[in-house]
């Protein structure tokens, strides 16, 4: 009985962590909007993709926070499969390619590529839905820098901060 209460509470514990990681993202991205969409952006809300880096357990709060902060995009609501496509994919690749390794680093670089390659989607995206007069390869590129700028900052950020705080211990 007591070990099935326990398994209950850290389950409740997971999802309120990633409940809150979701409304941390929606902050950022809401608050720093003129540079969380557009054909230029740098969504520093998705440096919080690094937190993936160091637990699994972490992914549900980042694709519940990219859909509900798409809602809000001036891209409309194709702009939700978007997010989904980079974040619930990229992400889910990075899990499934970062299990086995060791290096924290390498984590955080094989994650940045996988949610970096995915910003495709969002050009499609604001190219077709939203008209953006740049170029498709043009367009890419930007978004693809914005990514690596936000992916970077994320990467040292949950590096520095895992000096003082244990984000797996967290999550147990």
């Amino acid at each position: 009985m007591n070990k099935s209460v326990n398994k209950i509470n850290k389950s409740v514990k997971v999802l309120a962590i990633n409940a809150m990681l979701a409304a941390l993202y929606v902050a950022l991205a809401f608050v720093l909007s003129p540079i969380s969409y557009g054909a230029i952006q740098v969504r520093l809300a998705t440096s919080l993709y690094q937190l993936v880096a160091v637990d699994k357990r972490y992914y549900p709060g980042m694709v519940v926070g990219v859909v509900i902060a798409n809602l809000f995009s001036p891209y409309g609501f194709v702009d939700i499969f978007a997010g989904l496509g980079v974040t619930g994919l990229g992400l889910a690749v990075a899990i499934i390619l970062i299990k086995n390794v060791k290096k924290r680093i390498l984590k955080h670089i094989i994650t940045t590529i996988c949610v970096t390659i995915p910003m495709i989607f969002v050009a499609v995206v604001l190219k077709t839905a939203g008209g953006v007069p740049v170029p498709y390869p043009i367009l890419y590129m930007y978004l693809m820098i914005g990514q690596l700028i936000a992916q970077t900052i994320g990467a040292v950020a949950v590096t520095q901060l895992g000096k003082v705080v244990d984000f797996k211990a967290i999550l147990n």
